[in-house]
């Protein structure tokens, strides 16, 4: 699924549900990046602070620090600045893809996840030459995510073309991928 980008790029998944972490952990592992997880706020402000990831998932509903305070936290150390950081909620709140824009993510998501949608997300992400002037983590970035969604998208992030997104989870449980 990832391959083209993943080559060891750090990944981090901020999700409370461990169901869920451990689900999203396994398949960007699968594809060949290295994840760690943090199930809330403050230890995704510390794991950021420590490892540098290439990238976060970053769940919005988390205890004790939520997760558009933890992008702002994140954000305000210099050296992660320009880390691209996916806003994931399941809650389809009409000013929700604005609220995570306006924290520092550079993109949103509803859950479920569709993994092709995540795909597209992280290669964008990823493959932005440089982190700065027009990088992912960059205010430029998120303002053309504010104004530009995605192919088969709604302005809010919605998927618009269900028959496009397979559920790859079902699928991995399916062949086995995901057995405990």
């Amino acid at each position: 699924m990832f391959s083209q980008v993943a080559n060891e790029r750090k990944i981090l998944v901020v999700e409370d549900h461990e169901d869920s972490r451990l689900m999203m952990q396994t398949l960007l592992e699968l594809d060949g990046f290295r994840v760690f997880t943090a199930s809330n706020g403050p230890q995704a402000i510390k794991l950021a602070g420590e490892r540098h990831p290439d990238a976060i998932l970053m769940d919005i509903n988390l205890p004790d620090c939520d997760g558009l305070a933890a992008t702002r936290q994140i954000r305000r150390d210099p050296a992660n600045a320009d880390i691209p950081i996916i806003a994931l909620t399941a809650y389809d709140v009409s000013d929700s893809r604005e609220l995570a824009l306006s924290a520092g993510c550079t993109d949103f998501m509803l859950k479920p996840v569709d993994f092709e949608r995540l795909q597209r997300l992280l290669e964008r992400a990823l493959t932005i030459s440089g982190k700065g002037h027009g990088s992912a983590g960059s205010p430029a970035h998120a303002e053309h995510n504010r104004q530009k969604p995605g192919a088969g998208e709604d302005r809010r992030g919605h998927l618009t073309d269900r028959h496009h997104t397979p559920n790859h989870l079902f699928d991995s449980a399916r062949s086995g991928y995901l057995a405990r």
